[in-house]
């Protein structure tokens, strides 16, 4: 969490250098995600994001985030309960003029996964009839916890809500660098969401 901490104030420090002043803005927003391992999905759940931006000109926009996804899965044969926080900094370019009331935008981010949560699997028991079965009720708990490096691709609309605020519905790809087992799970994790959030600028529109 440490690492997290300073990558997103190593964003921050990006975002301030060189912007406006006036084009400096906080926004927070809540959707839907879903993870994957290597190997299977994780489940989905409720995602919350926060996060500061600034525009270099009249196309570019910086900023660093941070979001949160709880994440869940029941099946017979596994079950998954997990947290996956991310911090990033990233670069959008948007499109169309500045006073137009919708813009769409995409870009591209870095940053840090920390992903913890437990693996829940089924355990072989002794049927009445002597045969071995996967129990239904009795499960075997694997707990996991990891950090890593990841990326981000992302695009959406920036919608005029008002003088100062902005409507921002967008969808979130990322993925972790590298791979190898880790207490159960496969890396590398694979995420999709789907977001809106509300930006609050000093500057008004």
């Amino acid at each position: 969490m440490k690492r997290m901490l300073v990558a997103l104030l190593g964003a921050w420090l990006l975002v301030a250098d060189g912007a406006d002043a006036q084009s400096l803005a906080v926004s927070a927003g809540a959707g839907v995600g879903q993870l994957w391992d290597d190997e299977t999905m994780l489940g989905r759940g409720l995602d919350v994001s926060g996060g500061v931006s600034a525009g270099l000109g009249d196309h570019v926009r910086v900023a660093a985030e941070v979001d949160w996804l709880t994440h869940s899965r029941t099946l017979t044969y596994l079950g998954v309960d997990g947290h996956a926080t991310g911090a990033l900094g990233r670069m959008s370019y948007v499109f169309g003029a500045p006073a137009s009331p919708v813009r769409p935008y995409a870009g591209l981010g870095v940053g840090l996964m920390h992903s913890t949560g437990t693996l829940k699997t089924p355990v072989v028991v002794i049927a009445p009839n002597g045969q071995p079965t996967l129990s239904t009720t009795v499960k075997e708990s694997t707990d996991w916890s990891l950090t890593r490096s990841m990326w981000d691709a992302h695009a959406g609309l920036r919608i005029g809500a008002g003088r100062r605020l902005v409507l921002r519905p967008e969808l979130r790809w990322r993925a972790t660098f590298g791979s190898g087992a880790s207490s159960g799970i496969e890396p590398p994790l694979l995420g999709v969401q789907g977001v809106v959030s509300l930006e609050w600028s000093r500057a008004r529109r």
